[in-house]
Formats: structure tokens, C-alpha cells, sequence
């Protein structure tokens, strides 16, 4: 599915110029006016906002501000597509949040250049956190799958649900020691009460399933555990 893009413009020769920019990649939703473009947020999921200023019912800066104070934006980036180039109003936008200014007329392979670039780095982020690397390792959140990276092949592993969290616990932070009661609190809950030698024997069986990585489990003598790369 392509990612969507709301852009709040009345403009049509901007509009056709948005389309014709973004149109062949992505999934464009124009909204004229700032009803039609609460309507199109309230039912539609967006990846980005483009936001013309000088809209027929409203400013767009002050919908901006409106929809960053409840909380509707979130993490959805938003740019604002102006024909002004004041500094002022361009300061008071990144004061607020805005990501990006394109400043009317726009060249459409920049607008496109922009977009991308800002599309890309969520799609990254979002798959950094649901994942976590550390050398030849990785580690999905979202599916518990273990995949080691060897020279001509990608190696599937299987852990059990606490071999996956003292795992995910210290990979987290990787070089910092955790001790054994951190890592029976983050791992098995608070209230626990287990013998170093339990927290032992599933370190002992986890550093066998990743033999081939390039990271290691230290042991911290009285300490506790840290990840490292070897």
C-alpha cells in the first residue's frame, strides 16, 4: 500500500502541481478547506501533512497549533506549503513542530526529493523501533525472531521467552553490566525471588545459541551480565 498524504490546499493550480509531484508514489488526498480536512484525519491514517497557510475557513498555522495541542498529530510530520518566505512565520513554525517549509511556486521534483527523504526516515524509524542490532545480530521485537548474518547465509534462531528478554535486556544497552536482580526484574517481574544459578543456566543456554555472532555475554564476577561485540 502506498504511503498517504493529506495535502490542505485550495489552490488548484497547486493541487495539480502536488499530484503531478507525488501522485505516481504515493497516495494523494486533497482537502480544501481546514472541515474537510478534519473530516479526512478523523477517518484516514496519513504519514504526512502538507499545509498551505492561507486557507478560505481559517489559518493554517493556527490548525497546526490546534492539532499539535491535542495530540492528533503524533508523530505525523507536517509541511507547511506557503508563498511566503518570511522568517518570522518560518520561525514561529519550527517553534510549533513543523518539519519542513516549501515556499510557492515549488519546483515538483524538489517537493518530491522532500517528501521522500521525510517518508524514508519514518519508515527507518519505525523499523528501529521495532527491532535492535548489535553486530552480526538482530533482533525483531515485534516477532521474536533472532537472525544472525553470517558471510553467505542468514541463520534463523530459535529462544525460549526468557532467553529472548535477557537478551533484549541487555542488547538495549550493550557494554553496560546489568546486574542479576535487574535482569530477574525486567525479565521475570518484580517480586521474584531466583537463585544466581537459575539466571546462570539460561545465560549459559543463550551464549550456546549464539555461537556465530560476533557478540558475547560477559559474565561480571559478582556483578552480573553485559553484551559486547567480540
Amino acid at each position: 500500500m502506498k504511503p498517504r498524504i493529506l495535502a490542505i490546499e485550495d489552490a488548484p493550480d497547486i493541487q495539480l502541481l502536488i499530484r503531478g509531484a507525488l501522485g505516481a508514489s504515493y497516495d494523494v488526498v486533497i482537502s480544501e478547506t481546514i472541515e474537510q480536512a478534519r473530516g479526512a484525519l478523523a477517518n484516514n491514517p496519513f504519514d504526512l501533512i502538507l499545509l498551505d497557510l492561507g486557507l478560505p475557513d481559517g489559518d493554517g498555522m493556527r490548525f497546526f497549533a490546534e492539532l499539535k495541542a491535542t495530540g492528533k498529530l503524533a508523530n505525523l510530520p507536517v509541511f507547511i506549503v506557503t508563498g511566503s518566505n518570511s522568517i518570522q512565520e518560518k520561525t514561529i513554525g519550527f517553534q510549533l513542530g513543523i518539519e519542513d517549509y516549501i515556499v510557492k511556486p515549488f519546483d515538483p521534483l524538489e517537493m518530491k526529493l522532500r517528501v521522500e527523504a521525510r517518508i524514508k526516515k519514518g519508515i527507518d524509524n519505525a523499523q528501529s523501533a521495532n527491532s535492535i542490532s548489535i553486530g552480526n545480530l538482530n533482533i525483531d521485537l515485534a516477532s521474536h525472531h533472532i537472525r544472525i548474518q553470517l558471510e553467505n547465509e542468514t541463520r534463523t534462531v530459535e529462544l525460549s521467552s526468557k532467553e529472548f528478554g535477557i537478551l533484549t535486556f541487555l542488547a538495549r544497552v550493550p557494554n553496560k553490566i546489568k546486574s542479576r536482580e535487574q535482569i530477574i526484574e525486567a525479565v521475570w517481574g518484580n517480586g521474584i525471588h531466583l537463585s544466581d544459578r537459575t539466571i546462570d543456566s539460561h545465560v549459559s543456554r543463550l551464549r550456546k545459541k549464539l555461537l556465530g555472532t560476533n557478540v558475547r555475554l560477559e559474565a561480571v564476577t559478582q556483578v552480573g551480565y553485559r553484551i559486547a561485540l567480540s
